[in-house]
């Protein structure tokens, strides 16, 4: 546990959190049980409606969250990464599945007690990261909402190209994206068939291109007008520095 404690820290003065904390902010964290956990690809990590795990950073790997709906449909909420916070309620209100191998930090707050108990520097760089995953879901609701099938799907690959390379993990307008375009369907409220006809518009275009799990942004100038994008609602650098 010590091991990983360690590993933790430094994982957080890496990007993209590039946290820089404070001689007792450290001795507060070093005070945690944490854990550094390994999930092959394909195990499902947390599960809709069942007690949630204690606050999990992925720092290697890609997940999947999903909720599952009644008529047996999928809607894909986001696609986990280096960096993400992946749970931190008591009943999870979403599955999340590993799609490639992924490894962990677990934190756990010991007697019921909450973080902020423990490290109030390390509760706020999480409500940090839960208000991102607000802003990340909330401009997902408005890909589906408002933006048409082409726009929304050019919106999610640049969002995906900003994050990763944030995360220290991406090469801008070239990265891999381990997911189906079922997967990709399922988080952009369309048919597998009307997925494919977009993703071949956009090649055709010279825009985009999709193909055996690797992404290429052929014109990101002209993606980005297409789009409107904005990756201020990614920002992680305000309020973090203690």
């Amino acid at each position: 546990m010590w091991a990983a404690t360690e590993k933790f820290l430094r994982f957080l003065q890496q990007p993209p959190l590039e946290l820089i904390p404070s001689g007792k902010d450290i001795a507060d964290i070093r005070s945690i049980p944490i854990s550094e956990r390994f999930y092959p690809a394909g195990t499902t990590i947390a599960e809709e409606g069942r007690p949630g795990r204690p606050h999990l950073f992925i720092s290697s790997g890609w997940a999947l969250s999903y909720k599952s709906m009644s008529n047996g449909q999928r809607l894909v909420v986001d696609f986990a990464q280096r960096g993400d916070l992946i749970s931190s309620s008591p009943i999870a209100d979403r599955s999340v599945r590993s799609t490639t191998d992924v490894t962990v930090f677990e934190i756990e707050a010991q007697n019921h007690r909450p973080l902020s108990a423990y490290s109030s520097y390390l509760a706020h760089a999480m409500m940090r990261l839960m208000t991102r995953n607000h802003s990340i879901a909330t401009e997902h609701l408005a890909n589906v909402a408002r933006r048409r099938p082409l726009e929304r799907t050019a919106f999610l690959f640049l969002e995906t190209s900003y994050r990763l390379q944030q995360a220290g993990d991406g090469t801008g307008d070239r990265y891999d994206f381990p997911f189906t375009q079922g997967d990709l369907a399922d988080a952009l409220g369309l048919t597998a068939i009307h997925t494919n006809r977009v993703l071949r518009d956009l090649r055709e275009q010279g825009l985009m291109s999709f193909r055996n799990w690797t992404v290429e942004l052929l014109d990101r100038r002209n993606l980005l007008e297409m789009t409107l994008f904005d990756p201020g609602y990614l920002d992680l650098r305000e309020d973090f520095v203690g």
